[in-house]
């Protein structure tokens, strides 16, 4: 336990607050090693190489990283607390959960389902973008994946893959996200 007194930098400026909007709409995974982060998150040229649907991961170097087209949320993640002396109290950071819909029911996606639902959970690192935001930083969300397939009563209401990504460590970052597709959402 760090007895340090934190007191991060931060701006407050009730005159003009800065927003952002809510919904995850992409989500990007890969495998979970060393040579899977990326140099620089913001550069759009190393996504567009890193960026494949359907290339096999390598023998050794950077595996490529997979795109969804999502609908999702993340909420506050679990903290647990833990009585002290003298009244103090001490915090430690539980799970927290991405919860995403994709809608993009192709032949490949749904064996996509398959395959992660096959396995159950599967440790990957993640990114996920938000308004014109770019959460992960350079090393990406070191968490545990899994998918199912949900087919609902109705025939009103659309199948749809249910991804959920948990973690407990750091987002690792959050930028200005450098892919093109961001500046028309």
């Amino acid at each position: 336990m760090a007895c340090t007194t934190l007191l991060p930098a931060l701006v407050s400026n009730d005159a003009c607050m800065t927003t952002k909007t809510g919904q995850i709409f992409k989500f990007y995974h890969t495998r979970a090693t060393a040579d899977d982060v990326l140099a620089d998150v913001t550069d759009d040229t190393e996504w567009a190489t890193r960026l494949s649907q359907s290339a096999a991961i390598p023998g050794s170097g950077a595996a490529p990283i997979r795109q969804w087209s999502v609908i999702g949320s993340k909420a506050e993640g679990e903290v647990s607390e833990v009585e002290l002396p003298l009244n103090g109290v001490f915090s430690t950071k539980g799970n927290t959960v991405i919860q995403l819909r994709c809608y993009d029911l192709t032949t490949e996606n749904l064996a996509a389902v398959k395959t992660f639902n096959d396995a159950g959970s599967s440790k990957q690192k993640a990114w996920f973008a938000f308004d014109d935001v770019m959460a992960g930083g350079d090393s990406g969300i070191n968490g545990y994946l899994r998918m199912d397939l949900v087919i609902p009563e109705s025939s009103q209401e659309l199948s749809h893959i249910a991804i959920t990504f948990t973690f407990k460590g750091s987002i690792g970052g959050f930028d200005t996200s450098p892919l093109p597709a961001f500046a028309s959402y």
